[in-house]
């Protein structure tokens, strides 16, 4: 934790700095530009330009379209029986879940790209990974936006380039959160930049949405319980997030959990 006393200069200032450009990095600045048109968004990636996008980019990109609270609830409910997921977050969930497909049809008609029900790649209409856990109830239809690969994170991607008021800034890895020790309220961030550090003050709020740990090995071990993983996605995951939310008093959990996550999963011997 960096904390605010120690800070000398603000390099930056932001109403709202979004860390990671990823599906819900994305997302978090849509909502933050759209929600105030004064609102000034800073969304920072510590990738180049040319592989932003975190996991939503090379994800299979199937979307999981229920309109059923309850069976929803108990279909996520059966996948987590071994660490249960509070009632109260559960249900809020699979609330919003339920109430999400209009907002991504209007995502995908915003920047013209085509919202189809489907996986893009097949006949499918629906992915259920875990029939015998109530899928069919559950899962209404996958959806996707075209074109295949890569269609939700193209628009999604198009969403916020066309939102001029977001600025981007790449190649700009969150370094630390500048928070003050004794209440703990969070005032901005520490990057690295070009090999320099940074101090960017954020008016309103910090967002966090820096991906997973699953290319960092010591965390696979440590969380997820794993020996040895090879993932196949983007490199950029490797638990940054996680650490930084740790030292900002952040308690970890469910992260042995597994859910709904249709595509395919090649197996093959390394190397």
């Amino acid at each position: 934790m960096a904390s605010l006393a120690s800070v000398r200069e603000w390099h930056d200032e932001t109403d709202v700095l979004v860390c990671g450009f990823g599906m819900a990095g994305s997302a978090a600045a849509i909502e933050a530009h759209d929600s105030d048109p004064t609102a000034d968004v800073l969304l920072i990636e510590k990738m180049p330009e040319t592989l932003a996008g975190g996991n939503a980019r090379v994800s299979g990109q199937s979307l999981l379209i229920s309109k059923d609270v309850e069976a929803l609830k108990s279909y996520q409910r059966a996948m987590s029986a071994a660490n249960p997921i509070p009632e109260d977050m559960l249900d809020a969930w699979a609330q919003r879940m339920v109430a999400l497909e209009p907002y991504i049809e209007a995502r995908a008609k915003e920047v013209g790209a085509q919202y189809i029900h489907g996986v893009g790649w097949s006949e499918r209409a629906a992915v259920q990974e875990y029939p015998e856990f109530g899928a069919a109830s559950a899962v209404a239809h996958t959806a996707t936006i075209l074109p295949a690969p890569s269609g939700v994170w193209l628009a999604f991607k198009a969403n916020v380039e066309k939102r001029k008021r977001i600025r981007r800034s790449f190649q700009t890895a969150l370094v630390d959160l500048i928070q003050d020790p004794d209440t703990l309220e969070i005032f901005g961030a520490v990057v690295s930049q070009n090999g320099a550090r940074k101090n960017i003050k954020a008016r309103r709020g910090v967002v966090m949405c820096t991906g997973g740990f699953e290319n960092n090995l010591d965390m696979q071990r440590n969380y997820f319980g794993l020996s040895e993983a090879y993932p196949l996605g983007t490199p950029g995951n490797t638990g940054d997030g996680i650490k930084i939310l740790q030292k900002a008093g952040a308690d970890l959990w469910h992260l042995r959990n597994q859910g709904q996550s249709g595509g395919v999963w090649p197996g093959f011997r390394y190397p």
